[in-house]
């Protein structure tokens, strides 16, 4: 597996990729993954038997968001230390997360050591709506995401809208399979605190980044709170933006109702998730959006901007309220709304519990594992046991 992010770098692409990994792993797989290196991590390491090798970048400072120069110097290291464990050991398939920086490697292993590649694209590796550079504005990074999905012998998408950009972007010649994101169960908490002496606690996740529009929650957030009185904010993350967010709170008059808590680990994260009573996700745009899932299997009623593959899994009024992206006046009306009907939370969140039991890890790495065995059986006639 590749990938030039990997846990406790990155974000949601990561995070699935080693639970991904580990679900294979602890099913009897042999699982190496090449990501990136970082200070005060291991050269080499095994995880809940997954081997993990993790290889120098320049430009990398951040544990959160990954600079260009680190993106373009991740292939030259990660296709070396790949030669090496290829020369040691047969591997079956390769699976490849994000067409770029990730996908050349993928690529030219695959075809040096006559092995399948799978890959997995993820959304900012097609097309980054409000991001700084983007793959589809650059000419180099766009040939070769198209190379990269035109070469691979299988390529999955995680939501019907990414799958249209990757189509309608770069009109590859072939078919792009959809299989979701997956989370680990939750262990069977309840939910302590929820509507406790009035107030309403609203939660957002996410890595502190423009596209985010964490600014656009803050403005939608005071002018509900101008209505009620009795909410509150917890922001769980970091990144880029915290420092501009947090005098953002102070300059709208809302410091003393909203927390920034700062990354958390998973099981810090749920706690919050299981003590507040609506998700909010103001993203400018989600390729899929597991912090939705993570919501949604700790029965909370969910407010999304209706860009994205958030529409795969969210139906308006069904199970979440859907606004435009960048509107916060809607932003505002819908949280206005939901704090003020207790009786359409409790029925979303009925709804979201149950929804979330379709997209559980071990359901996801079925499905990847009968992709590859299928791809490996009309490569070379040997049938992999899934």
């Amino acid at each position: 597996m590749l990938n030039y992010e990997y846990p406790p770098l990155g974000g949601g692409g990561g995070i699935f990729t080693r639970d991904l990994a580990e679900h294979f792993a602890c099913t009897g797989h042999r699982v190496d993954v090449i990501t990136t290196g970082s200070k005060g991590l291991k050269i080499n390491e095994t995880v809940n038997n997954v081997n993990i090798y993790r290889v120098p970048v320049m430009g990398r400072s951040s544990i959160h968001v990954a600079s260009l120069i680190s993106l373009l110097s991740f292939p030259i290291p990660s296709m070396i230390r790949g030669m090496i464990l290829m020369g040691k050991t047969g591997y079956d398939i390769i699976n490849t997360h994000f067409a770029v920086p990730t996908g050349p490697t993928g690529y030219l292993l695959s075809k040096m050591y006559n092995v399948p590649n799978v890959l997995t694209v993820h959304g900012g590796d097609i097309s980054g709506p409000g991001k700084e550079y983007s793959p589809d504005r650059n000419f180099f990074f766009r040939l070769a995401v198209k190379h990269v999905l035109m070469t691979a012998d299988a390529v999955i998408a995680q939501s019907t809208a990414l799958k249209k950009f990757a189509e309608d972007i770069y009109a590859p010649a072939r078919s792009i399979d959809i299989i979701p994101l997956g989370i680990r169960p939750m262990e069977q908490r309840t939910a302590a605190g929820r509507g406790e002496k009035g107030t309403i606690r609203l939660i957002s996740v996410g890595t502190m980044k423009k596209v985010k529009r964490f600014d656009v929650l803050l403005k939608a957030f005071r002018s509900a709170s101008e209505v009620s009185n009795n909410i509150r904010l917890t922001l769980v993350g970091d990144g880029p933006e915290r420092g501009y967010l947090e005098n953002l709170s102070e300059e709208l008059g809302i410091k003393d109702l909203v927390l920034f808590t700062g990354w958390l680990s998973g099981d810090a994260k749920y706690e919050h998730l299981l003590t507040s009573d609506i998700f909010v996700l103001p993203s400018l745009h989600e390729s899929f959006g597991i912090v939705l899932l993570e919501a949604m299997a700790s029965g909370l009623p969910i407010i999304s901007t209706d860009r994205g593959g958030q529409r795969d899994i969210i139906k308006d009024r069904e199970n979440g309220l859907l606004v435009p992206p960048d509107d916060q006046d809607k932003l505002a009306s819908a949280i206005s709304e939901l704090c003020a009907d207790n009786a359409l939370r409790e029925r979303i969140a009925i709804v979201n519990k149950k929804t979330s039991e379709s997209y559980t890890i071990q359901d996801v790495a079925r499905r990847y594992l009968a992709l590859f065995q299928n791809i490996i059986s009309k490569k070379t006639g040997i049938n992999i046991q899934s």
